[in-house]
């Protein structure tokens, strides 16, 4: 019988018209796909009596509507996909808070409120909230998830800082781009391998994660250690031989010298610990390509300032 059946995949169709209610009946099932069709009306509240769900995908159709309170009842849905609809208003509070929930795609629809009402636990790995209209500053919560590996929050309006704790978190794709908020980079998203996209930033915290960046290939290594050194020792304690990356012999060409002594310099203003001190990306643009003299002075002998 139908009601016996346990995995439904109908996805990449062409279904139309609303979702039927007599789908709550399907109480056996544990996976159900219906993605990149043409349905459209409401979710239908019966879809929460599907209490043995794992796998739900409605993505890529023309679903609206808010999303259903009853969802809050699959506490054994494992991956919840409903991206690339038109779904509106805000999330049901309790929807990310169940509790082996893993994946969490509500990307491109209309979605609003505040993430922070969001209620989200450690199974969650895959959050992307992108392309709504979610107000508000990051979360601080955000920073708990310690299993998230995937997080996408473009294209919303969202503000505030970024919680330095993300850079703790095991991330692998981090994109809060187009949105308003700004603030200083977490060193730790600098050296992440992952895709890390944060063309949100202003012009003052883009030249920090230049400076960082400069910083790291010049050494070899993140420079964290010795950002944290230069905001307690005199500068005039570490030389600038020490700092290069110890696998490379001291350059003796001057041009080397003096390019090497501009691209740390230049590094340095641009982790100033004041961030009003800091240059723009045009000025450090501009004294990179001014010809500067040759220096004279043995490279073993400089220090960083």
């Amino acid at each position: 019988m139908v009601k016996n059946l346990v995995d439904m995949f109908m996805d990449d169709n062409i279904l139309n018209g609303p979702i039927p209610s007599s789908i709550g009946q399907l109480t056996n099932l544990k996976q159900l796909y219906l993605s990149s069709n043409r349905l459209n009306g409401p979710i239908p509240l019966e879809i929460g009596d599907l209490t043995d769900l794992s796998y739900l995908d409605l993505s890529n159709n023309f679903l609206t509507g808010r999303i259903p309170w009853s969802l809050d009842q699959l506490t054994n849905l494992y991956s919840l996909n409903l991206s690339a609809n038109q779904m509106d208003e805000m999330i049901p509070p309790n929807l990310g808070g169940l509790s082996i929930l893993s994946e969490l795609a509500l990307s491109s629809n209309q979605l609003s409120g505040y993430i922070l009402n969001l209620q989200l636990t450690n199974a969650t790995r895959h959050l992307d909230l992108s392309q709504n209209q979610f107000t508000g500053p990051l979360p601080n919560r955000l920073e708990q998830l310690s299993n998230l590996w995937y997080l996408g929050l473009s294209n919303n309006y969202l503000n505030g800082i970024i919680p330095t704790g993300l850079a703790s978190l095991p991330l692998d794709y981090l994109n809060p781009s187009h949105n308003n908020v700004s603030g200083e980079i977490p060193i730790g998203l600098t050296r992440r391998h992952g895709s890390v996209d944060l063309t949100f930033v202003t012009e003052k915290s883009n030249v920090y994660s230049f400076g960082v960046v400069a910083l790291e290939t010049i050494m070899g290594k993140h420079p964290g250690e010795l950002l944290s050194s230069l905001a307690l020792l005199s500068a005039q304690n570490i030389m600038l031989s020490d700092v290069l990356d110890s696998r490379l012999s001291h350059p003796t060409n001057p041009t080397v010298v003096r390019n090497i002594v501009l691209a740390v310099t230049l590094a340095f203003t641009c982790v100033h610990s004041e961030p009003k001190s800091r240059p723009t990306m045009l000025f450090i643009s501009q004294e990179l390509l001014v010809c500067k003299k040759t220096l004279a002075t043995p490279f073993r002998v400089i220090s960083l300032r």
